[in-house]
């Protein structure tokens, strides 16, 4: 489409939520150093009244987020992805495909560990991307995609888990968005910097429609991807891919135009609708 050298595909498997999907193990090299989220202030470096933290993207899991960038024939953009194999990463649709222009993006690199450059590991090309059939059909909410590296880079950043969210998660965990905000520290439109939120988020409830999960972890344009994860026996899980908010919270810019002062919605598509698909693309 672009004569560019890259395969796209579309998932078709969306909707089929599969008993024996529920869940995709975590993995943690073992000379990596972890973060530690219970006391956790040497994890991260506050700025100012920020409610994000700048990562220490030397610990893990943070070594296993990553900033895209893409193209598009006019323009160059940024989100995050997260790594959930040796070589695949999971991020939104729209960060993959341009519904308007019913056109993918192009020239994509995936850089690990990114803290205001790339991180130890370099940029990394992408030989594959995914995108959902329903988000091609303008189904704003089943918003993920994957990309496919070229290199299995996963083996020394580690990668995340996925679990689809259990009921009783709304009021027991702890949850975390790691990623690319660019309206985080005060050079943020033109250094590029991972951080998460600096105190536990919630995730309140499902949408209406059950495709997205509620949270009010502080975001920003360039979150788009992040993760949207908890831990279970010690170990991180994704249980959605954050794609947007709407809010009347001045401190949180991917929720500034609610009609509902006061009230932060962050939305994250739910895992159950990727993960059979995300095991498919893995066991390829």
């Amino acid at each position: 489409m672009y004569g560019k050298k890259i395969a796209y595909a579309v998932i078709t498997l969306l909707l089929c939520r599969s008993i024996f999907a529920e869940t995709h193990r975590a993995y943690k090299p073992f000379d990596l150093e972890e973060a530690n989220f219970i006391g956790d202030s040497s994890n991260k470096v506050r700025i100012g009244s920020e409610g994000r933290e700048e990562s220490d993207t030397s610990k893990y899991p943070f070594t296993a987020v990553g900033y895209i960038s893409f193209e598009d024939d006019e323009s160059s953009y940024g989100c995050t992805g997260a790594l959930v194999s040796p070589n695949v990463v999971l991020t939104n649709g729209h960060c993959v495909f341009d519904q308007a222009t019913n056109k993918f993006y192009k020239n994509f690199k995936f850089s690990p560990g990114h803290q205001t450059s790339p991180g130890p590991l370099g940029e990394i090309s992408v030989k594959k991307i995914y995108v959902s059939t329903s988000f091609q059909q303008r189904k704003v909410d089943i918003d993920y995609g994957f990309l496919l590296l070229e290199k299995a880079v996963g083996n020394t950043t580690g990668w995340f888990g996925v679990k689809t969210m259990n009921f009783s998660w709304y009021r027991t965990n702890r949850f975390y968005v790691a990623g690319y905000g660019s309206n985080f520290g005060l050079l943020s439109s033109i250094i590029t910097t991972q951080a998460v939120n600096s105190h536990p988020c919630k995730v309140s409830r499902p949408t209406l429609l059950a495709r997205a999960l509620v949270h009010d972890c502080d975001t920003g344009p360039g979150n788009s991807g992040s993760p949207l994860f908890t831990y279970v026996d010690g170990l991180p899980y994704i249980v959605g891919v954050h794609f947007s908010g709407v809010s009347g919270d001045p401190k949180n810019a991917a929720c500034d135009a609610s009609i509902w002062p006061g009230v932060c919605e962050n939305y994250a598509t739910k895992s159950d609708l990727f993960l059979k698909a995300m095991k498919e693309i893995i066991a390829q």
